[in-house]
């Protein structure tokens, strides 16, 4: 190569040059293998399998204390098939899993709920190749809820593993949201417990599993009529006649049915309701005014919640039932007596308080000889400030027997009735 300066060539050295081009392409390729590397530490990172990709490696999580719910996040991308498939659903062999051991007995329950992954398949095993102990692949398939969920009852000390996976081959960031609950005493179909005529049964059924499966169309028109998570009583009444069951007086939407057994056939439903008009404070509560029973012959009562499309619903109910016949008589409520009216419309809404006598005893305090007394407002044979607040209640809630001094079937509910109630209850007197 030839320089010129100052109008003189130059002679280069050409090895300078070559060493020189030789330490760029060097360069050059140090740089290549440098990104090459870091790309390759970067994406085998992304495709690293999550660490409880196995059962052998199962992510331990622990209940400490039941009705207290908690999720867990997890991520089955880039999983492997540790298990070729749950066997409820189709290609979900992208598996993660838990394991668990129960430090409470109760009802254990898991899903998928509001995981990004949200076509998943959820599973129970009791152990590493163990027996599967529940399985599902959708909550509810018909009204697109595909997330998962099981429930088990678990002693203490028993251990289970949990697989989670995405359906077809599905995988994301997924929830796993656990409970456990207590179940109720009368949980089971096959162990309810007695109830009395006019006897009040108060409980809840968060802690219920569903026993029963029943036909929605037998106790109303929406999916999810057949309810869930359902407890059950026992009725034997001593003579045939027309009987009232209600759950009224319940803080949820419930699912209410009379049963001749306990296989949720047809054949085996007496009466069966959804949501009753009659249940004047919460209309998703269930009634059944009218149901012929036969003396001496023992009918199951079920109390469930009705089935949305994530859960049923649970909560607190209160159960009574009563007899139609006399189908006349006397209804107490308040300071009004209504001659007019049966035993069904009278004790159906399911309002504290409420009494039906036959129409040859009084209704009053203590069934004194006073008709109805104004001030001993919930009859309960005594004037006392709950009477205030029992009347009150009926007068937000718009009832009729808040008139004081109507006949529980006219006049109009006015500012003026607390007024006049409370006059008579601080005078002490009917």
């Amino acid at each position: 190569m030839l320089l010129i300066a100052s109008g003189v060539p130059l002679q280069t050295n050409s090895s300078m040059v070559d060493r020189h081009e030789r330490s760029i392409m060097h360069a050059s390729r140090i740089a290549a293998a440098a990104f090459a590397l870091a790309l390759a530490l970067i994406t085998g990172s992304a495709r690293a399998a999550p660490p409880n990709d196995t059962c052998a490696s199962a992510q331990v999580i622990t209940v400490a204390a039941l009705n207290t719910p908690q999720t867990i996040t997890g991520t089955n991308q880039n999983a492997t098939s540790d298990l070729a498939g749950s066997g409820c659903s189709i290609g979900d062999d992208l598996d993660v899993w838990y394991a668990l051991t129960a430090t409470v007995a109760g009802n254990y329950t898991f899903d998928t709920i509001d995981g990004l992954l949200n076509d998943t398949t959820l599973a129970a095993y009791s152990s590493c190749g163990g027996t599967q102990l529940a399985c599902n692949d959708d909550i509810d398939l018909a009204n697109g809820v595909t997330w998962s969920r099981i429930t088990l009852a678990l002693s203490v000390g028993q251990s289970i593993r949990i697989r989670v996976a995405g359906y077809n081959g599905a995988e994301d960031a997924f929830n796993l949201n656990i409970v456990a609950t207590v179940p109720p005493t009368n949980d089971s179909c096959e162990s309810p417990q007695t109830i009395a005529l006019d006897q009040i049964k108060a409980g809840n059924t968060a802690g219920a599993i569903t026993n029963v499966d029943l036909d929605a169309a037998s106790c109303g028109t929406h999916v999810g009529s057949g309810g869930g998570k359902d407890v059950f009583y026992s009725f034997t009444p001593s003579a045939t006649g027309a009987y009232s069951v209600s759950l009224c007086d319940s803080s949820f939407d419930t699912v209410l049915a009379v049963l001749r057994d306990c296989t949720g056939t047809i054949e085996s439903i007496v009466a069966c309701n959804d949501n009753s008009t009659a249940c004047v404070a919460n209309t998703s509560a269930s009634n059944i005014p009218a149901v012929t029973l036969t003396g001496g012959v023992m009918y199951l009562v079920r109390v469930a919640g009705y089935v949305s499309a994530v859960q049923p619903a649970s909560g607190n109910y209160t159960l009574v039932i009563h007899s139609n016949t006399p189908a006349s008589g006397v209804c107490c409520r308040g300071s009004t007596c209504n001659t007019t009216i049966g035993q069904a419309s009278c004790v159906g809404s399911g309002t504290a308080g409420a009494r039906f006598v036959s129409g040859a005893m009084a209704c009053g305090a203590l069934l004194s000889t006073t008709p109805c007394c104004h001030a001993d407002y919930n009859k309960l044979g005594g004037i006392t400030v709950t009477d205030i607040f029992d009347y009150l209640n009926d007068w937000f809630a718009g009832s009729i027997f808040a008139i004081v001094g109507g006949n529980g079937s006219s006049g109009t509910l006015t500012v003026q009735a607390i007024f006049d109630y409370l006059n008579a209850w601080f005078m002490g007197g009917c």
